[in-house]
């Protein structure tokens, strides 16, 4: 348990949207959900407190809480004012936004959702900025596959501090550019171009095969584990590896400024190769 609280002492008063965690009222407005009707995303705000509300919700498996109440303001976003949790024996997590009710629903086994839960808690008690992901991918440790990809942002806001700062901003002539990257990607077969989670993604079917971080300055690279840990190593000023509640491999983090095309160009190759159906790369390495 988290700062040693027991976080099964939140209650919850449902009609009105307020609760009481450790004896503070916590408002309806204390967390926001907009759903991207475009690319079916789905992104959650909200204070230190009631992500650990939400955390023991998912780990009850079962209830419901209130979320701001706003008018759409912005094409093709609709805000979801509900979050209701229940359990399914048997069954992976699965996160699902319906519109027409305005709800965010999550579903599935008890021990699944305690490791949602887990997660949750992780980004409520980190200090750091930044926002957490929640994406289904092949063994997945706990989503099933058709969730809803999911953003919850850090109580902190902001980036975490491998992020973009001031200095990043100062970029240098030769920085590798989404231009760059999109050119690279897009050369290769069956590559789209998609946002992930709001930022510039790339995939080969439909799984991710980078990504620019929030500031340019950064790109997510999905190579293999080995290769990202050799290039890490090799050269740490430009290269890191990106883990998951340090558990679940990410990718490699590469800074833009820094790497040159040649190597960026490579990265990106190397990516499809990782991501692409096995049959596609050996047509590609056949023509």
């Amino acid at each position: 348990m988290c700062g040693g609280v027991a976080v099964s002492r939140l209650l919850y008063a449902a009609h009105g949207g307020y609760g009481n965690v450790f004896g503070a009222i916590i408002p309806r407005d204390s967390m926001k959900i907009l759903f991207s009707t475009s690319t079916g995303e789905i992104d959650l705000s909200a204070d230190r407190a009631t992500l650990r509300y939400l955390a023991d919700l998912l780990t009850r498996g079962s209830g419901s809480m209130a979320a701001e109440i706003t008018p759409d303001t912005m094409a093709g976003q609709t805000v979801l004012t509900y979050v209701r949790v229940h359990t399914v024996d048997g069954q992976s997590v699965l996160v699902a936004a319906a519109p027409e009710s305005r709800s965010l629903s999550i579903a599935g086994a008890r021990g699944t959702l305690k490791l949602f839960a887990d997660n949750i808690l992780a980004i409520a008690e980190s200090n750091d900025g930044g926002h957490l992901h929640i994406e289904f991918y092949p063994d997945h440790a706990y989503l099933t596959e058709g969730s809803a990809p999911l953003v919850v942002n850090s109580p902190h806001g902001g980036m975490p501090e491998h992020g973009s700062t001031a200095e990043d901003d100062q970029r240098s002539p030769s920085m590798i550019t989404l231009d760059d990257i999109r050119g690279y990607a897009m050369a290769l077969p069956d590559v789209e171009e998609k946002t992930h989670f709001r930022l510039p993604g790339f995939r080969v079917a439909d799984k991710l095969l980078a990504h620019l971080e929030k500031g340019d300055a950064h790109a997510i690279v999905c190579v293999g584990q080995a290769q990202a840990k050799t290039a890490a190593t090799d050269e740490p000023d430009v290269y890191e590896e990106v883990w998951r509640n340090g558990r679940i491999f990410v990718g490699l983090r590469v800074d833009l400024a820094k790497v040159t095309e040649k190597r960026m160009q490579e990265l990106i190759e190397h990516a499809w190769r990782n991501r692409a159906p096995k049959r596609l790369v050996a047509e590609y390495d056949n023509h």
